[in-house]
C-alpha cells in the first residue's frame, strides 16, 4: 500500500516538476503514468480526456511542427518572471488573473467575457465542430461509458474496537458515561457543570452571530448529527441534549458523589444539601462553576481541580481564590495559586473588570488589544 502511495506522489512530483522547469518533454511521461490511477479510482473524466489529450500532445511535432518547437522552448507554459523554477501552468494563471480582476472593485464574469470573448470564440466552435464530428462516426467510442471500479483505495477505515456513534442514547452509553465513571473512580466529588440557554440575554445576541443551524430532536432513538458544530448551534438542542446527560449521569452506581446541573437545578446520584448551589441564576458555566467550587471546599475538600477549556474560567478562578483560601481551600488546579502569587493581590482583585474590557464575550475590545496584547 505505502508502496502505491509513494509511487503516486513521486508521478505528482515529476509531474509539477516539468512545469516548474517548462520541460515539455519530461511531461509527457509522468502523465501517461498518472492515467491507470484515475482508471482505477474512478475519474471517469480524467480518464476519458487524459489518454486523447497525451495522444494529441504525442503527435503534435508531425501534425503541427510550429507548435511542437515552441512547446519544446518552454512555451506550454506561463513564465511570469524569469526567476527558475517559478513557471505556472496557465489553469493557475488564469485563476492569478482572475483575482487580479476582481480586485479591481470585483469585476463580474459578465466583464471578463466581455474582455476575452473574442478570443474564446474561435477555439470554442472548433471544440463543438470537432465533437459534432466525433457523434456521426463509429470510429471513435468518446462518449461509451466507463465501468467504475468501487475500489475505495484511500478509504479510511474506523479503528478495530471503536464503535460509530448512531443515536443519542449511544452516544451517552458509549462516550460520556465511561468517561464520567473514569472520572468518579479517582475522585471523591465530580461535578459536571452546563450552560443555561436563556432567549432574553447579551449572549443569546452573541450566539446568534455563529451562524444557524440544525434542530434535533434529543431522545434514545433519535440519531445524532455527522456535522456536531451545526447541531451545538441550536440553543435547544443543547438544552435538551444537556437534560438527557444530566438524568443517564445521576443514575450511575458509584460510592463517590456525581452532581450534574440541569437548568437552574441539579441531579445528584447520593442526597445532599443543595444549599449555595440550587437554584442558580447563573447563565455561564465559568462563573456557575466556582459555586460548586465553594460548595465542595465548604463540605471539606482542600484540592479542588477544574478542567475547562475557557481563559475566562481562569480569570475568574484569580479573582476568586483567596474567598476559596479563606474557606479551607488549599489548592486549585490549574496552578492557580501560583499565578496569583505572580501578580500580586492589587492585579487579582482587578482583573474580572480589566478581562471585560479586554476581551469578554459580550462586550467589545479596545482598538488592536486583545486577550494576549491588552498586557
Amino acid at each position: 500500500f505505502w508502496d502505491l502511495v509513494l509511487n503516486i506522489e513521486l508521478l505528482i512530483f515529476t509531474l509539477v516538476h516539468s512545469f516548474r522547469k517548462a520541460n515539455f518533454t519530461f511531461d509527457l511521461e509522468p502523465l501517461s503514468e498518472l492515467i491507470p490511477y484515475f482508471f482505477a479510482n474512478d475519474h471517469v473524466h480524467y480518464a476519458r480526456l487524459l489518454p486523447i489529450h497525451l495522444r494529441d500532445m504525442m503527435s503534435i511535432e508531425g501534425k503541427h511542427p510550429e507548435v511542437a518547437r515552441e512547446f519544446l522552448k518552454g512555451n506550454f507554459v506561463v513564465h511570469k518572471s524569469n526567476r527558475e523554477f517559478s513557471v505556472l501552468v496557465i489553469d493557475q494563471t488564469h485563476e492569478q488573473n482572475n483575482a487580479v480582476v476582481k480586485g479591481n472593485r470585483g469585476a463580474s464574469a459578465l466583464t471578463r467575457w466581455m474582455v476575452a470573448g473574442p478570443d474564446i470564440g474561435n477555439p470554442f466552435q472548433e471544440f463543438q465542430s470537432f465533437m459534432e464530428e466525433l457523434q456521426r462516426t463509429d470510429e471513435y467510442l468518446f462518449y461509451e461509458s466507463i465501468k467504475k471500479n468501487k475500489i475505495a483505495f484511500f478509504k479510511q477505515v474506523p479503528a478495530a474496537g471503536k464503535s460509530q456513534m448512531k443515536t443519542f442514547d449511544d452516544y451517552a452509553r458509549e462516550d460520556v458515561l465511561p468517561k464520567t465513571e473514569a472520572y468518579c473512580s479517582k475522585y471523591k466529588r465530580t461535578d459536571i457543570v452546563y450552560d443555561v440557554y436563556r432567549q432574553a440575554s447579551l449572549k443569546s445576541e452573541a450566539r446568534s452571530k455563529r451562524g444557524k443551524g440544525i434542530w434535533r430532536r434529543v431522545t434514545r432513538s433519535s440519531k445524532t448529527l455527522p456535522n456536531w458544530q451545526s447541531f451545538l448551534r441550536v440553543d435547544d438542542n443543547k438544552t435538551e441534549l444537556f437534560e438527557s446527560l444530566a438524568d443517564k449521569i445521576a443514575l450511575l452506581t458509584t460510592t463517590n458523589r456525581v452532581i450534574v446541573t440541569k437548568g437552574e437545578n441539579i441531579v445528584k446520584n447520593i442526597i445532599i444539601s443543595q444549599q449555595d448551589i440550587a437554584p442558580c441564576s447563573h447563565e455561564e458555566a465559568d462563573t456557575h462553576i466556582f459555586l460548586h467550587a465553594r460548595h465542595a471546599t465548604m463540605e471539606g475538600n482542600k484540592i479542588n481541580m477544574i478542567n475547562a477549556n475557557d481563559t475566562d474560567v481562569i480569570v475568574v478562578a484569580i479573582s476568586v481564590l483567596s474567598t476559596l483560601k479563606e474557606l479551607g481551600l488549599e489548592k486549585l488546579w490549574i496552578p492557580i495559586h501560583e499565578i496569583v502569587s505572580a501578580i500580586g493581590p492589587a492585579k487579582v482583585s482587578g482583573i474580572p473588570c480589566f478581562h471585560a474590557f479586554s476581551g469578554c464575550d459580550i462586550v467589545s475590545v479596545f482598538h488592536g488589544k486583545g486577550k494576549k496584547s491588552a498586557w
